[in-house]
């Protein structure tokens, strides 16, 4: 049986990160719980039965209201066997908390999915172990034959950001974070400074679910608040006093860089550049498929 009968075979019975069209004998795969990865997700939710880790179902029940029964969790790194010439395996995708990449067995051939993901020691060795790969579909979002966006380790992008967070300690410090996500970053910065972090109400609701006591719903206890990337416009500043100084940790900035009240920090949960050619490395001779790009990367 050729690849792609298989491929084609394999998608009629498995979803991952596609929730429409549920139908008998499905089974669905959530890598994490970033919106961009949940398309026809929606409260409620029961068209089939969903696979993902232990705080993605947590996020699933509380915050979409799925039926606990409809929520399969997932050990990382072992491996399930769902029906004949099927099963699975989970691996920490190194992105936002509770991130997974899966890796499926099917009808003798490998596929993986990566979700979104950031290469680290454990994922190389974890790659390794497993090869070799028939099918990859790869998180893409930072790739470029150019190596446009090598940015630096989290590692130190984070103890960057704590030094911005020491030097600056007697002024208010605000951070751009997503809902899900930068949670490393904030750890840090919160101990390092032995302060609580302000996350307004409509943000908070994965942090407390993740029970994260460094976070706090009390401006008056604080020097230090995080909000959406958005809450950060050019003109932030013609309204705010001059004592305040924004970290905004991002991959798109690619490099360091700092703008009168700006401090821009290449932090990043998706691999850079030359980290996803080297995943390239390890994965080929298999056909790969950017997600982000919906570009055949190699075959």
């Amino acid at each position: 049986m050729t690849l792609e009968k298989i491929l084609s075979d394999f998608k009629k019975i498995v979803s991952v990160d596609a929730f429409s069209g549920g139908r008998d004998g499905k089974v669905f795969f959530l890598s994490h719980y970033h919106s961009d990865h949940r398309p026809g997700l929606y409260e409620g939710w029961n068209k089939g039965q969903i696979v993902c880790s232990d705080l993605t179902g947590k996020f699933l029940r509380k915050l979409c209201k799925i039926n606990g029964e409809s929520v399969l969790t997932a050990d990382e790194n072992c491996w399930y066997d769902c029906f004949s010439d099927f099963e699975f395996c989970t691996h920490d995708a190194n992105h936002c908390p509770g991130a997974y990449m899966f890796l499926f067995k099917y009808k003798h051939k490998k596929i993986l999915h990566t979700g979104d993901f950031r290469l680290n020691k454990s994922i190389e060795k974890w790659l390794i172990q497993n090869k070799p790969y028939d099918y990859v579909i790869a998180d893409d979002t930072y790739y470029s034959a150019k190596g446009i966006y090598d940015f630096p380790s989290q590692e130190s992008c984070i103890k960057k950001a704590v030094r911005i967070a020491c030097a600056n300690k007697d002024k208010e410090i605000f951070i751009g974070i997503y809902t899900l996500g930068k949670e490393k970053l904030l750890c840090a910065v919160s101990e390092a400074l032995s302060c609580p972090i302000y996350v307004p109400d409509k943000m908070r609701k994965c942090f407390k679910i993740q029970d994260l006591k460094y976070i706090t719903s009390d401006k008056k206890i604080t020097n230090i608040y995080a909000y959406g990337m958005g809450y950060f416009s050019s003109e932030w500043f013609f309204f705010n006093p001059d004592n305040h100084v924004v970290i905004i940790p991002t991959g798109w900035q690619g490099t360091f860089s700092y703008n009168e009240h700006y401090h821009y920090i290449p932090y990043s949960e998706h691999c850079s550049s030359n980290e996803f050619k080297r995943f390239l490395d390890i994965v080929l001779p298999a056909y790969v498929y950017g997600h982000v790009s919906k570009l055949m990367l190699a075959r």
